[in-house]
């Protein structure tokens, strides 16, 4: 079964955000941060600065509208201060999706296709295939 993360995202690579002031502003704890020249890994540094905020830190959704609804319902009232990072910023409702399969999508009611876009910011959908899946076949 196709699995799914939400995640709201303020990052720039411009400048290094001051994420306890964002934390401040929305009212919400972070689930995920990082600051740009953080260590990624023992040869790579982040190139950018972000503050993330999901519902349910690390939560796999099993439906991509039951996971966005219950992002919207927090992010929804607070719109207009989102707006204000988005003029500064790259604001994106970021999902991970992770593929059982190698066949299918996810599909968006029109319902939510309009909360989604009265939000205004864009949703990034990265995805995430099965390594098996890839092999060519022997036919």
């Amino acid at each position: 079964m196709d699995t799914f993360t939400v995640e709201f995202r303020i990052w720039t690579k411009k400048e290094d955000l001051d994420l306890s002031a964002i934390t401040e502003d929305l009212g919400l704890s972070p689930t995920n941060t990082r600051r740009r020249g953080e260590a990624r890994s023992r040869s790579s540094s982040y190139t950018e600065s972000m503050w993330g905020y999901e519902v349910e830190a690390g939560k796999e959704w099993d439906e991509i509208e039951d996971a966005l609804e219950s992002l919207l319902a927090v992010l929804v009232p607070l719109k207009n201060k989102i707006m204000g990072y988005s003029s500064k910023y790259d604001v994106i409702l970021w999902c991970g999706y992770f593929k059982a399969s190698f066949d299918g999508g996810p599909t968006f009611s029109a319902e939510m296709l309009k909360k989604l876009g009265d939000l205004g910011i864009p949703l990034y959908l990265d995805t995430y295939c099965p390594v098996e899946d890839h092999k060519p076949s022997m036919s």
